[in-house]
């Protein structure tokens, strides 16, 4: 892999990492609700459309390589936007 494409992945793992922060708190309004169905079915749509997205994503930067660093990246950046919320 060049050097030009590590760098949008890099980039773009650093943005879905913040999407995913933002959907993540807006999907734990649903999981807090008092309906079992509501919680089971947000669950699975959050998860379904956020490991759809990225991947289809990922195929078209890098032809849907994936390297570990990316999750790594991605994972960095969820902790650094919580982090920089409760401040």
């Amino acid at each position: 892999m060049n050097l030009t494409t590590q760098i949008k992945l890099i980039l773009f793992s650093i943005a879905f990492g913040i999407f995913f922060n933002i959907f993540l708190n807006f999907n734990c309004k649903f999981i807090y609700s008092y309906n079992n169905f509501i919680k089971i079915l947000s669950s699975f749509l959050f998860i379904s459309i956020n490991v759809l997205l990225y991947f289809i994503c990922l195929y078209k930067i890098n032809n849907g390589i994936f390297h570990i660093y990316s999750l790594i990246i991605i994972l960095l950046t969820y902790l650094l936007i919580e982090k920089l919320k409760k401040h």
